[in-house]
């Protein structure tokens, strides 16, 4: 079984829910899931049982979301379909590199990203030109280097976020 479907199934299971989301014949789903999932259910034997899982999950979470909530997830899903199939392809690359990560790398990340956010947005519009410059130089490269750069100052891998860029030019 590989990695996600095993983390999936922890978290399932810690937070009471493995026995709706681990059903994987259609006649297991419970009624909301159906319900959400009737789209599919003309394929759900086709589907690998990762696929079910995925799919099963998914229709969980979208019944406890509130109606904001899905409305949000609407308009990613529709950014994300606007997107060129070239730029989602190399999204899913990254999200794929990212999961291969240690799950400490992983936060690491995750903190950078939510401290990237916190920044002004001429600050976080800085940030992205120089990246994107970086990215012109090396495109090949990813953030898989990211692994094995130490953090920066005191422990904090984010004090590089408010250096002043520097300039490249």
């Amino acid at each position: 079984m590989n990695r996600n479907v095993l983390q999936l199934i922890v978290g399932c299971a810690l937070s009471g829910l493995a026995s709706l989301s681990l059903a994987l014949e259609w006649d297991e789903l419970n009624t909301r899931q159906q319900e959400i999932l009737e789209p599919y259910q003309e394929q759900w034997s086709e589907f690998s049982p990762e696929q079910r899982l995925f799919f099963a999950a998914g229709a969980l979470r979208w019944s406890a979301m509130s109606e904001p909530g899905r409305e949000e997830m609407r308009a990613r899903y529709k950014r994300w379909r606007s997107l060129p199939e070239k730029r989602r392809k190399l999204l899913m690359r990254r999200f794929e590199a990212f999961k291969q990560l240690e799950p400490a790398d992983q936060r690491r990340l995750r903190r950078l990203l939510r401290d990237f956010k916190k920044l002004p947005k001429e600050r976080q519009q800085q940030l992205r030109r120089r990246y994107e410059r970086l990215q012109r130089r090396h495109p090949d490269d990813s953030f898989m280097r990211f692994r094995d750069r130490p953090s920066r100052g005191a422990g904090n891998p984010v004090d590089s976020l408010n250096a002043e860029p520097e300039d490249h030019s």
